[in-house]
């Protein structure tokens, strides 16, 4: 089955400027895109407050069993789009639904009303005094909605977007910060608005380097993609010198990680270079990254918020001899295990290194290793990564060439020096 999905890369011919401005709007300034025949979709709902209607699609409709919480994910559609076209191109042909049933989550699909650009778009912005007006007041009141015709309690709820419904979820995780846990953003931007310096809110963000509609480096409508990024790494009180750099898919990808936020959060920026062998553009992504869909890692997002706080640990295992001579080739100088209840894939770590490091000295490469033989021996077969010491108290980054699946249980890490 092929779908076409011109929606998504056509221009928005439209200024989001507007959206920094306050301005009061009535509700007979806004319109319900009735063109979109939402009301023939499986999953329609439509919430009534005072006159006013707003609309969205579920899924699933209904649940087998109303007796546990649930998780809600609220995904916003881009400028101009109906949420009818978008649960069948998002949820159907790129399998975001069927990833729900998989991992027993809920999508909501809301509607965009139009506005007075003459198109359907979402309006940034705890802004305006009736749920026709304010998206934000209708977002809160679609997790309520979905609450009740479900008989259910909404454990967690997160926001997800592409393009303008992108910046929509953005503005979610600081004017409902209260209601969203996480948010994921599919080529979009934030835009400037207010953020009380309290919210810390975990981000995954994926932009195409050739998007011709909101461009990495920012437009004449748009800020650059990079500040978004920026703003919530110094929003979480992320630290300095804790990002770490990613080539994936053979240079197909690039990820850009910042950890150890306040409250455990976390900023993660995937830029596509190219998917399908095309260049990437202004799209929703789906090809499989390091063995995984855009789907699936932002359900991983969602779904770490959802679980207890697992615990890991890592204790240092004494070593009979250190060495730093030259010719010796490897030595290890580090060995420490990993144990605790997690049960899940190791992509990489960060070791701070305290110590003066000599100019005129050649730095040499340091190397994890996996012990799986338990030897405290760094054999060639049990490598992951290597990487540099270049500066003095420097964090030293390693992305493992293979992940490591720690599977609930204890394994030994060894780190390697040779001169």
């Amino acid at each position: 089955m092929k779908i076409s999905l011109h929606r998504y890369l056509t221009v928005l011919l439209f200024s989001f400027n507007a959206f920094l401005i306050n301005m009061q709007v009535t509700s007979a300034q806004v319109a319900e895109p009735t063109f979109c025949n939402n009301q023939n979709t499986e999953g329609y709902q439509r919430i009534e407050e005072n006159g006013v209607g707003r609309e969205y699609i579920l899924y699933p409709s209904t649940l087998e069993s109303p007796d546990t919480p649930s998780v809600l994910v609220i995904n916003f559609h881009g400028y101009g789009d109906c949420a009818n076209a978008y649960a069948q191109d998002i949820g159907n042909f790129y399998g975001l639904n069927n990833l729900a049933d998989d991992e027993g989550f809920l999508v909501a699909y809301p509607q965009a009303m139009i506005r007075e650009k003459g198109d359907p778009y979402w309006e940034p912005g705890d802004v305006g005094p009736d749920i026709a007006i304010n998206d934000v007041m209708f977002a809160r009141h679609l997790v309520a909605d979905v609450a009740n015709k479900l008989q259910i309690d909404i454990e967690k709820t997160f926001a997800v977007g592409f393009s303008n419904g992108g910046m929509m979820a953005y503005d979610l995780a600081c004017t409902a910060a209260d209601i969203f846990d996480s948010v994921a953003i599919m080529s979009g931007v934030r835009l400037d608005g207010a953020c009380d310096d309290s919210i810390s809110k975990s981000i995954l963000h994926f932009h195409g380097s050739d998007d011709s509609i909101i461009p990495l480096d920012g437009s004449g409508d748009f800020p650059s993609v990079n500040s978004s990024i920026d703003f919530w790494v110094e929003q979480n009180q992320i630290p300095e010198g804790s990002q770490i750099s990613s080539v994936l898919n053979g240079g197909d990808v690039t990820l850009e990680r910042h950890v150890g936020g306040r409250e455990d959060t976390e900023v993660n920026f995937y830029v596509i270079n190219t998917e399908f062998d095309k260049p990437a553009g202004h799209s929703w992504f789906s090809a499989e990254i390091g063995g995984r869909t855009p789907n699936k890692i932002i359900w991983e997002l969602f779904s770490d918020s959802t679980s207890s706080s697992p615990s890991m640990e890592a204790v240092a295992v004494d070593l009979d001899t250190v060495n730093f001579r030259e010719g010796d080739g490897d030595s290890v100088v580090l060995a420490f295990d990993l144990f605790g209840d997690i049960d899940g894939r190791l992509d990489g770590i960060s070791i701070m290194a305290k110590g003066e490091l000599d100019d005129a000295r050649d730095i040499g490469v340091v190397k994890v290793h996996l012990d799986e033989n338990n030897n405290l021996i760094a054999d060639s077969t049990e490598f992951l990564g290597q990487s540099t010491y270049t500066e003095d108290d420097g964090i030293i980054n390693f992305d493992f060439a293979n992940p490591v699946f720690t599977k609930g249980e204890t394994i030994r890490i060894l780190i390697t020096y040779e001169l």
